[in-house]
């Protein structure tokens, strides 16, 4: 990246990220896998997400001319056509390259909110943003109109923190237009490369990270939708309840009663992770050795865990299995839980039990 942005022509880099080996054991019968067409093989304990050829688009011209033809995210045969076709005078590409800004366009529908930013837009960003500071480039990234309606103040603050300045219009300043949907999103050298400029930024920086055990309890697992392989560390940690109400559909009751049995234990319990800010939320998760929590959004927060760290995941609605996928990647011990939507204090007690490797089985409907 660092040798192309000395060009002044439209630059395609390539390169390749790693195969990497995927727990299916803490998998639930019946979710739907992320990118499950690039998962090359697998069986009942193993599977092994392929490597991939990924390719960055550079142009000489500004993303003006890329906006106006509304190229759709993830349509890599259009977006190469396009910057392949952009075009501007030799004054404008002068401006452009001297000006030392490189701006990532991504015309993805709700890239704004937090947990899609997470997924589908920092990662790719990661993999321009080295070269490009190497070269002593500046980047900023370009989200679409549509992705304007679903903006969190988090994804604001978290690119804050990594010196990523967010824009929702093309910059009328010159600069230099980058596309990358032919990235891997899915790549675990581009996530923890992520997860690495997170912890180095100033909102990490100055805090200690937990020193974590990691250690997986390899016990017998039944074939049954409850199958969880837990990660007993012996540490408390944090908390992401749904009590108190959500923002979406998928209300769980009696959710408070999981909310004070891991209370009990000496976690950090938060009703509405959405509601803390984030760089207190942030530091609480680098200082802790487990996350446990609900399904949904709030879970995209383990990106803040420190190295090591265990993951407990209740899923009582079957959501698609994106924090499996994350946590693997991130090198995290994993466990899922697939509680049912309505809950009892004694059936909260069996759950948490069995998430954090303690004595006694589940088994059945969640009772001794």
């Amino acid at each position: 990246m660092a040798y192309a942005l000395l060009q002044n022509t439209t630059q395609i880099l390539r390169f390749r990220t790693s195969a990497w080996r995927i727990s299916m054991r803490t998998l639930t019968k019946g979710q739907e896998l992320p990118y499950p067409d690039k998962i090359k093989t697998w069986n009942l304990t193993h599977g092994e997400y392929s490597g991939s050829d990924n390719t960055v688009f550079l142009s000489q011209c500004s993303a003006q001319e890329l906006h106006a033809m509304d190229i759709p995210f993830g349509n890599f045969l259009l977006e190469k056509a396009a910057f392949l076709s952009m075009n501007c005078s030799k004054k404008q590409q002068a401006k452009n390259i001297g000006s030392k800004l490189v701006v990532v366009y991504m015309n993805l529908r709700e890239s704004g909110y937090f947990g899609h930013a997470i997924d589908n837009v920092l990662p790719r960003v990661y993999a321009v943003v080295g070269g490009a500071r190497s070269s002593g480039h500046k980047v900023s990234v370009v989200l679409p109109p549509l992705g304007r309606r679903s903006m969190s103040e988090n994804t604001k603050l978290l690119c804050k923190f990594l010196g990523l300045e967010l824009l929702q219009r093309v910059p009328l300043e010159p600069h230099r237009v980058v596309g990358v949907s032919g990235v891997a999103a899915w790549s675990w050298e581009l996530r923890q490369a992520l997860q690495r400029a997170i912890w180095t930024s100033p909102l990490l920086k100055a805090s200690k990270p937990a020193l974590c055990q990691g250690t997986e309890v390899l016990r017998a697992v039944n074939a049954t939708p409850q199958s969880c392989i837990p990660c007993n560390s012996g540490q408390p940690g944090v908390f992401l309840s749904r009590h108190g109400g959500t923002r979406n559909s998928r209300p769980v009751a009696g959710a408070e009663h999981l909310e004070d049995v891991f209370r009990r234990r000496g976690f950090a319990t938060f009703a509405d992770a959405s509601a803390v800010p984030l760089h207190l939320l942030a530091q609480d998760l680098y200082g802790a050795c487990r996350l446990a929590g609900f399904s949904g959004t709030a879970m995209a927060n383990l990106i803040f865990l420190p190295p090591q760290a265990a993951v407990a995941e209740f899923n009582p609605y079957l959501l698609y299995a994106n924090y499996w996928q994350w946590s693997h990647a991130l090198g995290f011990c994993y466990c899922q839980v697939a509680i049912p939507q309505s809950i009892t204090a004694e059936d909260a007690a069996a759950w948490a039990r069995k998430a954090l490797a303690e004595a006694d089985e589940v088994r059945g409907n969640g009772t001794r």
